[in-house]
Formats: C-alpha cells, sequence, structure tokens
C-alpha cells in the first residue's frame, strides 16, 4: 500500500509506436455521436467532482453530497456518521522530504480510505491535507470503529521514498447526526473540533466524544 514513487514506464521504440498507432486508426471503430456526446459530458463531470491529486471526491461533491446524506437520514431516520481524517505532521514531512512525500501521502491514504469505503460511502478532499468521508447508516460507535480500522491500517504500513522508510499516523475526528446539529455545517464543525483534539492530543488516535482520550476502539475484525 504505501509504497514509493515509480520510474516513467519505458517508452516504445519508434518502429513499434509506429505500428502501434497504425494497428489502432485501422482496428478502432469511430464512436458514434451519442458516445463521444456521452464520454465530453462524463469527461466534464470527472473534472468537476473529482481532486485531481487523490482521485476522490472533492470539496465541491462533498459539499453536495452531505446535504443529501443529511435530507435522507431525517427522513429514514437513520444514522449518518461524518469523519475527518488528517495525516499527523504532514507538513514537518514535507520541510524534511519534500513536496514529493507531502502528495504521496495524500495520494495514498485516500486510496486506503476508499478501499475502506462501502458504496453508499463518500470520501472526498475537504481541504488541503484533510479528508471527509459520509458513511450512511452508521452512529457513532460504528463509525468510531470504522474510523480505528482505518487509524491502523495507516499505522501498520510504512511509506517508502527514495529508499527510506517514513512512519505515516492519522487524527480522526468522528461525529453522528444529532438534533444538535441543524446543519451540514454544523456537522461538520463538530467533527473538527474533535479532529483538533486527536491533534493536540499527540495525533494517531481517533476522538468521538467532545474530550480528547486516550481510550481507543477496538478495532473491526479481519475478514
Amino acid at each position: 500500500m504505501w509504497s514509493g514513487l515509480g520510474g516513467p514506464s519505458a517508452e516504445l521504440v519508434p518502429e513499434r509506436r509506429a505500428v502501434a498507432r497504425e494497428t489502432v486508426m485501422d482496428d478502432a471503430p469511430l464512436p458514434s455521436p451519442g458516445a463521444a456526446e456521452a464520454s465530453y459530458h462524463e469527461e466534464l463531470w470527472r473534472l468537476a467532482t473529482i481532486d485531481d491529486l487523490t482521485q476522490v471526491f472533492n470539496r465541491r461533491y462533498f459539499d453536495d453530497a452531505i446535504e443529501r446524506e443529511l435530507s435522507r437520514a431525517r427522513r429514514e431516520g437513520q444514522p449518518l456518521g461524518l469523519v475527518l481524517v488528517t495525516p499527523d505532521r504532514l507538513h514537518d514531512h514535507r520541510e524534511a522530504h519534500g513536496q514529493r512525500l507531502y502528495d504521496l501521502v495524500l495520494e495514498q491514504l485516500a486510496e486506503l480510505l476508499h478501499q475502506r469505503s462501502r458504496e453508499d460511502d463518500t470520501v472526498a478532499r475537504y481541504r488541503d491535507d484533510t479528508f471527509a468521508v459520509l458513511l450512511p447508516g452508521l452512529a457513532l460507535a460504528e463509525a468510531s470503529q470504522w474510523s480505528e480500522g482505518a487509524r491502523v491500517a495507516v499505522e501498520r504500513h510504512r511509506l517508502a521514498l527514495d529508499g527510506h522508510d517514513v512512519d505515516v499516523s492519522v487524527s480522526i475526528g468522528v461525529v453522528e447526526l444529532v438534533a444538535d446539529h441543524g446543519s451540514a455545517d454544523a456537522l461538520v464543525d463538530a467533527a473538527d473540533a474533535r479532529l483538533r483534539q486527536a491533534d493536540a492530543a499527540g495525533g494517531n488516535r481517533v476522538v468521538s466524544t467532545d474530550e480528547a482520550t486516550h481510550e481507543r476502539p477496538e478495532p473491526p475484525a479481519e475478514a
């Protein structure tokens, strides 16, 4: 998971490039006008909703998604968990190892969160160094357990860059939609406050109450 940056792919020699180009031109059917238009609109949607670096949803998409999920949770009487995740000491890592490591941590953390998400979950880059995860149907205890599993998964891996292993950990704030959260902003603010508590307590922890604690929920059993 936490692998280093690979080198560029080997180029085809000129003769093979020419053969490959001719083969594609000879064999590939021309797309229909309808398919071309659909592909164009799909690309526009991707550019508008996907974060270029991490390839998860961007803040614009998240802002729309949280409003939809809040409305659905209230309408159906279902819980909604919100998780905010940020890598610990990320700016220190950038000072020590450069922008490449900064970007690599964000890319691979996004991949890990995406891999752990369910079909209805939303993983988004909420701000530069923070990811948001919407967990429909999960109450606070379940969302905390999910978060602890993510924290452990990050802690157990080593990110390799230029032959050096770099320890990476995360701080996580968790909330569940309750009556006090009258808006999406209120829900995010509550999660952000707990994220700051996790960071202030030393990082590498999940905080799901309004007081930072060293206690951690049990991680979910491995499937």
